[in-house]
């Protein structure tokens, strides 16, 4: 079985039931589960001319990122499961090449992702994490589905 799975978690409902299957799975198999957690650290665009300090920005975004990560570790704590969590920083929306950089860097054998089964208008404009991930990962993907899907 799987000894080292990696989770994406963005605190939706869906990551929350993809959480629960990797849980689930590592306590079966006894693995080492990582939980991570994307953090867009680049200041969005705005019209209005305020000043913002960038570095504290990029700082807040990585502190609430860790509070997210530590929080999703705590039910897998619970039960016994060995957990290591992180934070990636991504500038842009390519979340789907940090979560694989990270299962790469850290030997993942599984990546856990939810996916929340958008429209395929929306899918067309905006692609899917889920979807690259699939594409280009080097070890096996469980996707969790929404269950307002049927999935």
């Amino acid at each position: 079985m799987y000894k080292r799975i990696l989770v994406a978690f963005d605190e939706s409902e869906v990551a929350r039931r993809a959480l629960s299957e990797a849980i689930t799975m590592a306590k079966d198999s006894g693995s080492v589960l990582r939980i991570v957690h994307a953090v867009d650290v680049m200041f969005p665009a705005t019209t209005d001319m305020v000043y913002v300090d960038l570095e504290t920005y990029r700082r807040d975004r990585i502190v609430t990122g860790q509070g997210i990560v530590e929080a999703a570790a705590a039910p897998a704590r619970e039960v016994g499961i060995q957990v290591e969590t992180g934070v990636l920083e991504v500038e842009g929306s390519r979340f789907s090449n940090a979560i694989l950089n990270e299962a790469k860097a850290w030997g993942a054998q599984l990546i856990v992702v939810g996916t929340r089964g958008r429209g395929a208008l929306i899918h067309l404009l905006l692609g899917s994490v889920a979807e690259r991930i699939i594409r280009h990962s080097p070890v096996p993907v469980l996707l969790v589905g929404s269950p307002e899907k049927g999935r």
